[in-house]
């Protein structure tokens, strides 16, 4: 089982802020084509998802996805997920700006979909760093499974 790390905190914290600017400007009538991006982050979100299961398939004797997949995985897909269906309550109820309830709901919608984005891009830093054997990266802090890895070998 893979510890949480800093960067998942982080990547939270980006997410909350992000989906917060969102929910500001529709609630103040400055994003005006919402469903449009709605949609975007909808099919986004599902195709990150697919993307993610790809990877999962990948034989598991490649330990630099395995290792990122471990800790960036379960946020990409619980994010995407979160996407799709806060979207899809979104796409069925009318949503007005100046109603908190509305500003609300695209918040929870657009925190999921930048908990999915950020999380993504976390996860090919994490795999480009491992391939290229780089001590930067915002995959270095150890875990349980690194250790358990260690005595594997």
């Amino acid at each position: 089982m893979c510890n949480i790390n800093i960067y998942k905190f982080l990547i939270a914290f980006l997410s909350i802020v992000a989906g917060a600017v969102i929910a500001i400007l529709f609630y103040f009538g400055f994003i005006e084509v919402l469903n449009t991006a709605l949609l975007a982050a909808v099919i986004i979100a599902a195709i990150l998802i697919v993307v993610t299961i790809i990877l999962l398939i990948i034989p598991r004797n490649n330990k630099n996805i395995t290792n990122c997949l471990c800790k960036y995985g379960d946020t990409m897909i619980f994010g995407g997920v979160g996407t799709i269906v806060f979207a899809i309550i979104a796409f069925s109820v009318t949503l007005t700006t100046a109603s908190i309830l509305s500003a609300i709901l695209v918040f929870i919608t657009f925190f999921f979909f930048f908990l999915t984005l950020i999380s993504f891009l976390f996860l090919i830093d994490c795999i480009i760093c491992k391939k290229c054997s780089r001590n930067s990266c915002s995959c270095n802090l150890r875990t349980e499974h690194d250790r358990r890895d260690e005595f594997d070998d």
